[in-house]
């Protein structure tokens, strides 16, 4: 993609083309590490923005920019290829609607299926306000440059429990097929409750009250998933 674009009037990808791509590797997939490539590709779409913006913020903190030089920015933008646009477009278009029982296609919601969301999740509700991750952390993550589900839990903390896609990692949780995506969606689930910031101590016993709520809801209907299939 890269070597398509450089020289191209298109500097960027945008979503008409992340569709093309889902089409092309989803949905008419020869097999599962096709498929599984379209998910890698979108979280380093997500690790090239983030890149991004932390050169950006390190720019902005360090003032190291002098008169005569070329703007920071300019200098990213030739390194950034997608556009920022198509991130909200991938997890409210795509990772949002994915089947996470059984997988587009029949084939399973794999690892790399799961990270791509996991770190979707993270990013847009951090844009949204809800999240706020260690930039520390992320710079890790970043340099660990790791598309798969042993990459590092970034940390962070919630501001607002009622997060967005919080009912999709539940539906991922009970329909998980694969141990290792039921151990990181759990774990991840509870770090979501657990990190919750100092401004949200007061509220946290109608959070544990809708947590447990929430909790008996998801059994329920992961019970009722089992017995319409056993019949």
């Amino acid at each position: 993609m890269k070597f398509l674009t450089k020289g191209s009037l298109c500097k960027t990808l945008k979503n008409a083309q992340i569709n093309v791509l889902w089409e092309c590797l989803v949905v008419n997939a020869f097999n599962e590490d096709e498929r599984d490539q379209f998910f890698v590709f979108c979280t380093e779409i997500l690790n090239s923005v983030q890149a991004h913006q932390f050169k950006m913020e390190q720019q902005a903190r360090n003032n190291v920019g002098s008169r005569g030089q070329a703007p920071f920015g300019d200098h990213l933008a030739e390194e950034l290829l997608f556009d920022e646009d198509c991130l909200e477009m991938i997890f409210f278009e795509i990772l949002l609607r994915l089947d996470y029982k059984s997988g587009e296609g029949g084939s399973g919601f794999t690892p790399k299926m799961y990270q791509c969301f996991e770190r979707y999740f993270i990013y847009i509700n951090e844009q949204y306000g809800q999240i706020v991750t260690s930039s520390h952390a992320l710079s890790n993550l970043l340099n660990t440059q790791t598309c798969d589900i042993t990459s590092p839990a970034l940390q962070f903390e919630v501001f607002d429990h009622q997060l967005i896609g919080i009912e999709a990692l539940w539906e991922i949780i009970l329909g998980a097929q694969d141990e290792r995506i039921y151990k990181r969606a759990s774990e991840f689930l509870m770090r979501l409750h657990k990190k919750l910031a100092k401004e949200q101590s007061d509220d946290m016993p109608g959070i544990k009250e809708l947590f447990f709520q929430n909790c008996m809801t998801q059994i329920r209907l992961g019970l009722q998933d089992i017995e319409e299939k056993n019949q």
